[in-house]
């Protein structure tokens, strides 16, 4: 989330908007139109890259591994002396429950992204859970507000085809038409695809969260029985002192 990551990404949409210009006027001077299969194939990448990114990060939440429950240093602590990020993540890690919440919401957005008929929806619910990451990363400054930034845009950009049927049922009070889903034809080397990416996107992201998870155990390694916080609580009398352990 350095400086550095920001100029780049500037870059990368600088880069991204010559190139969709020059493209742009080559065809209108040309008089074509862009192949209708280069939109769907992009549509089809940015949903699945979507839902795999929104799956991982959904079940990180839901093992309770991305927000920690605080320790007792960490209660002990000034709440003045957090930094915005620290109390964050105390807050979140505060309340197991509330965080297999947002996960859960994750993986309901990320697993609709994964058929046609339900992206929409998919996408509308992951519009509304990264609006909200979002606000907190630049609210809290976390530093993945550009990863963030992304994945919200990129839901955005899935629902933008759909934005004036939802103008139409929203706020005008009319009927919205069905959108119809472009027949693709049937084969065995498209239903391999699918299963294979099907397999990949459903099966990889709950290793890698567990993957995750081992990382932060250090297995055969047991506790000190005397570990904790010491507290020196004033002396009831001159000669000695008592501790107490939290």
């Amino acid at each position: 989330d350095g400086m550095i990551f920001w100029l780049k990404a500037l870059l990368f949409a600088i880069v991204a908007a010559a190139v969709s210009l020059a493209w742009t006027v080559g065809r209108l001077r040309s008089g074509r139109e862009a192949p209708p299969f280069l939109a769907a194939a992009f549509r089809v990448y940015l949903r699945w890259y979507l839902a795999w990114q929104m799956l991982l990060y959904g079940w990180v939440k839901l093992l309770g591994m991305q927000f920690e429950s605080p320790d007792t240093l960490r209660l002990l602590d000034p709440l003045g002396d957090l930094f915005p990020m620290e109390l964050l993540w105390g807050f979140m890690g505060s309340s197991p429950v509330y965080a297999a919440f947002a996960g859960s919401a994750e993986v309901l957005g990320g697993f609709l992204l994964l058929f046609r008929r339900t992206t929409l929806l998919g996408a509308l619910v992951i519009a509304a859970v990264m609006s909200n990451v979002v606000v907190l990363d630049f609210c809290f400054d976390v530093p993945v507000k550009l990863i963030a930034l992304h994945l919200f845009a990129f839901s955005l950009l899935l629902i933008a085809p759909d934005v004036p049927r939802l103008a139409n049922f929203f706020l005008r009070n009319r009927a919205t038409e069905p959108e119809p889903l472009p027949r693709t034809p049937t084969s065995r080397a498209r239903l391999f695809v699918k299963a294979l990416a099907l397999v990949v996107v459903l099966g990889t992201p709950l290793p890698i969260s567990q993957i995750y998870v081992w990382s932060y155990m250090i297995p055969g390694v047991e506790p000190d029985p005397l570990e904790g916080v010491f507290l020196r609580e004033p002396p009831p009398s001159a000669d000695r002192d008592v501790f107490r352990i939290r």
